[in-house]
């Protein structure tokens, strides 16, 4: 894409978004027509214009085919999962503010509470839900829609992400990596708890209590509504306050002392 002359020049620092587009495959982008992919597809699309973009996106599926099979090898736990939640973060913004929830947080941590919250709602079978969530959130065997690939994929994409907002180029994506990596798994997420949150519970509680209210109000254009996400998570209605409490503090306590 460096060559003189060349037609994708223009599309050189978009590489890190192809890569993660081809990387979240198929698991989070298939032409099935479930809840979880309809909502991929419309809070993260791949812009199909101008045809030199696509052409771009075309060379990096093509290079990264080539490339050794990392997908589903002992290197990293859910790769399409961190690759998807990037995209979130890439499209719809980077939230800063520790406080709060932002649209790209959407298709990462907020999402995985709903998932556990609704395995909650459908096999819980009426156990408290503070227990059940200490017992099941982050488990390495055991779960229930938000276990710890989950939460390292969310708290590596988050950093990613970050990253990538802030050095903007061809080369973010792999700068990105690289910096990230120097780190293990369970310091990589206590420093999302860190910087994402400030390394407080009450901040993730306000920021999950925020979205448990709705998605809906003042984001009329957003192509994601509360049934749909609700719906992507398979529950049928978002926790109550007191619920979505317990669903933050269960969160921010695993990733504050991540096993």
């Amino acid at each position: 894409m460096s060559a003189l002359a060349s037609p994708l020049a223009a599309f050189k620092d978009g590489i890190g978004e192809f890569i993660l587009e081809w990387l979240r495959k198929p698991e989070y982008w298939s032409s099935g027509s479930s809840d979880n992919q309809a909502m991929w597809q419309a809070y993260t699309p791949e812009v199909g214009a101008p045809e030199q973009l696509v052409q771009a996106r075309i060379l990096c599926e093509t290079v990264c085919s080539q490339q050794s099979k990392i997908k589903g090898s002992d290197s990293y736990p859910d790769l399409a999962h961190m690759a998807a939640t990037a995209l979130g973060y890439l499209t719809w913004g980077v939230e800063t503010q520790r406080n709060r929830y932002g649209l790209g947080d959407l298709g990462g941590w907020p999402l995985d509470l709903l998932q556990i919250w609704g395995k909650y709602v459908s096999d819980g079978h009426g156990a408290n839900l503070d227990m059940w969530l200490k017992a099941h959130l982050g488990s390495v065997s055991d779960g229930m829609g938000f276990g710890y690939a989950d939460a390292l994929a969310d708290a590596d994409a988050w950093l990613i992400a970050k990253y990538m907002k802030e050095h903007p180029s061809g080369h973010s994506f792999s700068e990105a990596v690289k910096e990230l990596f120097q780190q293990n798994q369970r310091q990589r997420i206590i420093r999302f708890y860190d910087e994402r949150f400030g390394g407080d519970a009450s901040n993730v509680s306000e920021a999950f209590l925020a979205l448990s209210d709705g998605i809906d109000v003042g984001n009329t254009n957003f192509p994601i509504t509360t049934e749909l996400l609700c719906r992507a998570a398979h529950v049928d209605r978002m926790p109550t306050d007191p619920e979505a409490r317990l669903l933050a503090q269960a969160y921010a306590a695993f990733i504050g002392n991540p096993i």
